[in-house]
């Protein structure tokens, strides 16, 4: 005897994953013979610009995890000095998105190669409209900034392509 109008039935469920719309365990649990509790399968966090009364920064840090060592060290740069920039990731590279440079808002978004994270980071493509502050996002294939500000306040959402990184972001909608 079971419930056939349940609100999450199997066969509500099944439907879902015939179309492709089921989310499957590996996108929402770390996989079971994960040595670390980390979020990340990588052993390195990092950040790069800033700014501080004395202006912007270019510089590229790196935090490693595996030895907890509160001295960051010094990475590459930047193309450009810029703080306020939205960070995102996939496997290979770090994306830096928008920001402000000493003379104004930024669209550009710069990658760091992290299999040569000495490199100074690439001009790739470019966000919908400059500004900082954006929030952002990312998986294995594709980067989102959300809204920013400055010069004027932003709702829209854009969408990199890892893949095709050197494409413009396309703008999906609305916040």
């Amino acid at each position: 005897m079971g419930i056939r109008q349940d609100v999450f039935g199997l066969e509500q469920v099944y439907r879902l994953q015939v179309e492709g719309d089921w989310t499957n365990k590996n996108e929402v649990f770390m996989p079971s013979d994960s040595s670390s509790y980390s979020v990340s399968p990588w052993n390195y966090g990092y950040w790069a610009g800033g700014e501080d009364p004395s202006g912007t920064y270019s510089l590229v840090q790196r935090i490693d995890y595996s030895n907890d060592d509160i001295n960051p060290s010094s990475r590459g740069v930047l193309v450009a000095q810029v703080n306020g920039a939205a960070g995102i990731s996939n496997v290979n590279f770090g994306y830096i998105c928008g920001g402000h440079s000493g003379s104004g808002f930024v669209d550009q978004i710069s990658r760091l190669d992290f299999g040569n994270d000495t490199a100074t980071s690439v001009d790739k493509c470019n966000v919908s409209s400059s500004r900082q502050r954006m929030g952002a996002t990312s998986n294995k294939s594709y980067g989102y900034m959300v809204g920013g500000g400055d010069p004027s306040n932003e709702s829209t959402v854009d969408r990199l392509d890892f893949m095709n990184d050197t494409t413009n972001t396309v703008t999906k909608g609305p916040l």
